[in-house]
């Protein structure tokens, strides 16, 4: 599985690492798509290791495997959309911080956002949980949050400790 994160990985940054602002050749609308759907592949082929080693390391049967896929792909798409948001806050912050002109309402505003996404986060987390514990016990629920947790953290480094989902509720690519 570490193979397959670091192809995943190595080809999710190089195009990044080929053309930034405008180095090396422009991208044709063909290319980009092509790249997304490298890159929906690749992470659908994670995601299914993924699931197949958390099948396997708890046991579960094939509608509690399903179950647990629908859990985690219904908060995708809002944890695609809070690590967007995540990004253009910390950046915000980043620019807000190197200017000795910005006004303390800058920070505030920035500050708020940044709580009213953590907060968020937390919401998403909770409700997954629930979500969980309505078919995985106890022991399948901590074995799967360790799980969890070890993939985020093996991503991170292969990241160099950036990117989407880094925090304690993140997931595999795809929002697993």
């Amino acid at each position: 599985m570490r193979t397959l994160i670091w192809v995943a990985l190595l080809a999710l940054a190089v195009p990044a690492a080929v053309s930034p602002q405008g180095q090396g050749p422009p991208r044709g609308r063909e290319q980009a798509e092509a790249q997304a759907d490298r890159r929906a592949q690749l992470e659908r082929r994670v995601r299914q290791q993924f699931m197949a080693q958390v099948d396997r390391r708890l046991g579960l049967d094939a509608a509690r495997s399903e179950r647990l896929q629908a859990v985690l792909v219904g908060g995708a798409e809002e944890r695609r959309a809070l690590a967007i948001e995540s990004q253009r806050l910390r950046l915000d912050l980043m620019e807000a911080v190197r200017s000795e002109q910005t006004a303390d309402t800058t920070f505030d505003r920035i500050l708020a956002g940044l709580e009213r996404l953590r907060e968020a986060e937390r919401t998403l987390e909770r409700r997954e949980e629930a979500a969980l514990a309505e078919f995985l016990d106890a022991r399948q629920r901590a074995m799967f949050l360790f799980m969890r947790m070890r993939f985020n953290e093996q991503v991170r480094q292969l990241q160099g400790g950036r990117g989407p989902g880094t925090g304690p509720g993140g997931g595999p690519p795809g929002g697993l």
